[in-house]
């Protein structure tokens, strides 16, 4: 878990500011959205307020950001305003929490069950919206 206080000022590297406008806007994430600002808005509101986002520990592979690999400690998951399912991985770091990319659970195409389970998990407990996931067969 962590601090309310530490759920303050993400900061947004050039990476997740590319990762943001991709995920949120082109391929229409946050469509309802008209720019960047109002996506990292959006995700700063929910990711400040607990009753609307859920951060979980993260133990998993990290991502590959400029060539290398970046682990993030933690997940924040949430239902967008427009009922997207969002991850964006962050890493706190000396106090300061950064954030690495934008993921879209329903087309995550490695494991989006891990991510609805924990959100869904932590959601129940606070009354939250759920994340009604239903997975798509493989091509065949």
């Amino acid at each position: 878990m962590i601090d309310s206080k530490d759920r303050t000022r993400p900061h947004l590297s050039d990476h997740a500011q590319v990762r943001f406008y991709e995920k949120g806007k082109r391929n229409q994430l946050f469509f309802h959205c008209e720019n960047l600002l109002e996506i990292w808005q959006e995700f700063c509101t929910a990711f400040a307020d607990e009753n609307k986002s859920v951060v979980i520990p993260d133990r998993r592979h990290g991502t590959i950001v400029n060539g290398q690999e970046v682990k993030s400690t933690h997940v924040v998951c949430f239902i967008n305003g427009c009922d997207g399912y969002v991850a964006v991985p962050i890493k706190i770091e000396d106090g300061e929490v950064h954030t690495i990319t934008m993921k879209d659970i329903r087309k995550d195409s490695v494991n989006p069950d891990w991510f609805v389970k924990k959100y869904n998990y932590v959601a129940n407990k606070r009354n939250m919206p759920t994340m009604n996931y239903i997975p798509k067969p493989p091509n065949i």
